[in-house]
């Protein structure tokens, strides 16, 4: 089996190193490239390798640092005509150089701190109770309780979208973001709990309807890409918990997603931009804005050089996302839109709402420090998560599986956004659960 590990290991990196050797770019530039490839073959040793247990968020830092820090950009690079990158910012050697290096030291300081906390901190997760009387017509009854007043909400979204979808993109405001975000996750929230406790196989009819619910409420019409794939791929590691057992297997899974079934979520959203061809759009996936999250990072270093750090304006206006900007007047906005402001201003940019990767987050702040530093609170957070996963506690192990399969999307950035999104997924997991087990003990 290890063997097999390597060999996909070895084929990956072959083809890793053609493209980068077919590029046309300087050595210099190549070198720093090379840094990042060896620091991904690092943690991918130490997770197929080493690791003797699940994570699945170290997974997905691995396949998305890999995919948006080494192969889009090089592709990207390998596609520009004009000496720009995907996002109009003009090509610069030491930039690029000084962010392969940044996104170098997050990867391995990641690493250092994750191997740290896992061999010498040992917590056991308690095991919580309460489950026990659960039964599959009553998670039913109780999914279609709740959302049976937003049923008609929604209808009126899909009504909407149908006649106009840029009326519907106007109606769109902040309730109907809280309410994709938050509420309309309680039917994903419910199917989790359900195929949790009966697995797919045992009450299949009662898991179909409440799938159906969670599709009427998740789907690709009324909800962004990454919003559903993250709801359903967060359901399917649940069902295939068993399937997906060791890194290698999670790797795998996680690359084919973000390499095929990512662009098809293109062709199925095809009328967001109905002037491409859908299979262009599937083609060319890594050279589009999709995968803007290295140059806009580049560009990032280039907004400090002239503005300079942030001093933890930024993650504090993040972490706070929830207090209301009339109570808070100089409450910083989103990392992606100050880019984009700046690079509209100075670089001819179309948009202002931009991906801005985490690593990138932390420069803004606090510079090469806040590299460090946020690298370390990631996988701080991802030993708690593997600690969770562990855990024979249902409730804890759910959580675990949709916080670290949001990683993806937290890591894309901007912050303020995917944190605040993740953290309204994890309301609605919260408050489903403890609904169940307070009408479980009313029963009772």
């Amino acid at each position: 089996m290890y063997k097999l590990k390597i060999k996909i290991g070895l084929f990956v990196n072959l083809i890793s190193i053609f493209i980068l050797i077919i590029t046309d770019m300087t050595l210099e530039v190549k070198v720093s490239f090379s840094i990042i490839l060896l620091s991904l073959n690092i943690l991918y040793f130490y997770l197929v390798k080493v690791l003797n247990e699940v994570s699945i968020a170290s997974c997905s830092l691995l396949v998305f640092s890999y995919l948006f820090f080494y192969l889009s950009p090089i592709i990207q690079i390998r596609k520009s005509e004009y000496s720009e990158l995907i996002n109009t910012f003009p090509m610069s050697q030491n930039l690029i150089i000084n962010g392969n290096i940044l996104i170098s030291i997050s990867i391995l300081i990641y690493l250092a701190i994750y191997k740290f906390l896992t061999e010498k901190v040992v917590i056991k997760p308690s095991k919580v109770y309460g489950l026990e009387n659960l039964n599959a017509s009553f998670l039913l009854k109780v999914s279609f309780a709740l959302m049976m007043p937003f049923i008609l909400l929604n209808l009126n979204e899909l009504l909407k979208f149908s006649q106009s979808y840029e009326a519907y993109k106007d109606y769109n405001g902040i309730i109907i973001l809280l309410l994709t975000k938050t509420i309309f996750f309680i039917p994903i929230a419910i199917s989790a709990l359900f195929i949790s406790t009966y697995g797919i196989k045992k009450h299949y009819l009662y898991l179909i309807l409440i799938l159906l619910l969670a599709l009427f409420f998740k789907n690709p019409l009324i909800e962004n890409r990454s919003g559903f794939g993250i709801a359903f791929l967060f359901l399917f590691f649940i069902a295939a918990k068993n399937i997906l057992n060791n890194n290698m297997r999670i790797i795998t899974f996680m690359l084919i997603s973000m390499i095929i079934f990512f662009p098809l979520g293109e062709i199925i959203s095809a009328y967001r931009n109905p002037h491409i061809d859908p299979v262009t759009k599937f083609i060319t996936v890594f050279n589009t804005i999709h995968y803007d999250a290295w140059a806009n990072g580049i560009s990032g270093l280039d907004m400090v050089e002239k503005n300079g750090f942030t001093n933890g304006k930024q993650i504090a206006g993040s972490l706070l996302f929830f207090i209301p900007r009339i109570l808070w007047d100089s409450k910083p906005i989103a990392s992606g839109k100050m880019l984009g402001e700046y690079m509209v201003e100075n670089y001819h940019h179309w948009m202002t709402n931009i991906s801005f990767p985490f690593v990138f987050e932390g420069y803004l702040d606090f510079g090469v420090l806040g590299v460090i530093l946020f690298s370390g609170i990631i996988a701080v957070i991802v030993f708690f998560m593997d600690l969770f996963y562990k855990s024979n506690n249902i409730f804890m192990k759910i959580i675990s599986i949709y916080i670290s399969v949001s990683t993806i999307f937290i890591l894309r950035g901007p912050f303020l956004s995917s944190y605040a999104y993740t953290f309204g997924g994890v309301l609605s997991l919260i408050f489903t659960y403890w609904l169940v087990l307070r009408i479980l003990n009313s029963k009772n």
